[in-house]
């Protein structure tokens, strides 16, 4: 991956529909060679996914949790189980297996406390194998992406 290649990544993610030609007059290439660079980024992987990115407050979604879970037991098959639990439920946005005082890291959206409670109830507290979990309400979504990774890089 080059800088061009990088300066045509900072402009498709911000709209997957912007066309090859204004992204080649922004970056000096013809239209072909930013489509055939768009479709090398996307078969190699580094473009993942295309995807419509919702609103969440239109399907009454008012809160996301960030919540720190510690398990008990921490062998392969606790950690796919626990994985496979979280994979499974609607609410859950984001789950990480991650280093230090806790194991996972998981982010969920739901629709107001009650909902929050119930998913604490019905997935964690009722999880033999959850020692424990910490809980933080999020105010405000400041960064969400990879702006500043992929700005950072372009010349």
């Amino acid at each position: 991956m080059d800088n061009l290649d990088l300066k045509i990544l900072a402009i498709y993610r911000k709209d997957t529909k912007i066309s090859a030609e204004r992204i080649g007059s922004t970056v000096g290439l013809s239209a072909s060679a930013v489509q055939r660079r768009i479709k090398q980024l996307k078969s190699s992987g580094v473009i993942e996914n295309e995807i419509a990115e919702l609103k969440a407050e239109k399907f009454g979604i008012q809160m996301q949790f960030i919540i720190n879970v510690d398990l008990i037991d921490e062998r392969n098959e606790d950690i796919r189980q626990f994985e496979k639990k979280m994979y499974s439920h609607p609410s859950v946005q984001q789950c990480y297996y991650v280093t230090g005082t806790v194991d996972f890291c998981i982010i969920i959206a739901v629709k107001d406390v009650s909902e929050f409670d119930l998913f604490t109830q019905n997935m964690l507290m009722s999880d033999k194998n959850v020692r424990s979990f910490t809980s933080l309400l999020v105010v405000r979504n400041s960064k969400t992406d990879l702006s500043s990774f992929i700005d950072h890089r372009v010349e």
